[in-house]
């Protein structure tokens, strides 16, 4: 390796550590402060860089939220894939991913996206970045799910006189703690995460079985 090439390299690490930072220390101002009252210039002092320096990476915070939410994204797409890629039972599988998606929402993350959700401009970026970036991420996974459900109809575990769609959609509400107050159950500590994660997955497949 050239000198050159070695210090392009050293370079690019340096610059990726920046980054990671960078984000780590947005999240952790997001969900101490809320979104609207982070500023980049407290983010830039809590890295310990210049405003000049942060904005080197990213354009704007909206720039710099999104990028934190794709990295988390993309971390949880390969846990997903993970999953899928243990071919266990229809049922172990749909439970991995009930797991997964409530041991790996933290309250703090919760708090950091009702705060991103609550800013109207920032949501409308969100659906388009969703479009464009989000959905190749995870563009696999409903047909996934379909699959997985299909598999657990022909073993039984699952009603095959319940349409397939149904059960995905079914499903999918319940992967989305938002969609029905699970993330008031996880933020007040309501019942115990262990607790919740047996609750909602009772609640599916019981509703789901084969009769």
């Amino acid at each position: 390796m050239s000198m050159a090439t070695h210090q392009r390299s050293w370079k690019e690490r340096q610059r990726e550590e920046r980054e990671r930072l960078i984000l780590q220390a947005g999240e952790e101002l997001i969900v101490e402060k809320g979104y609207s009252e982070t500023s980049m210039d407290d983010i830039a002092e809590r890295v310990g860089v210049s405003k000049g320096t942060l904005y080197l990476h990213f354009a704007s915070k909206d720039d710099l939220i999104l990028a934190i939410i794709e990295t988390n994204l993309r971390a949880f797409a390969a846990s997903v894939n993970a999953i899928f890629a243990a071919h266990r039972s229809p049922r172990e599988t749909l439970e991995g991913l009930i797991r997964l998606v409530y041991t790996g929402t933290s309250e703090e993350r919760i708090r950091m996206m009702d705060s991103v959700m609550r800013v109207p401009e920032l949501r409308a970026r969100l659906v388009d970045k969703k479009r464009e970036t989000f959905g190749g991420l995870l563009g696999s996974f409903s047909e996934q799910v379909a699959a997985v459900i299909d598999a657990g109809k022909a073993t039984g575990d699952l009603d095959p006189a319940i349409p397939t769609p149904v059960l995905q959609a079914i499903f999918a509400g319940l992967l989305n703690p938002m969609s029905f107050n699970g993330a008031q159950l996880l933020t007040e500590h309501v019942i115990p995460r262990d607790e919740l994660i047996g609750y909602i997955s009772q609640f599916f497949f019981r509703g789901a079985a084969a009769h």
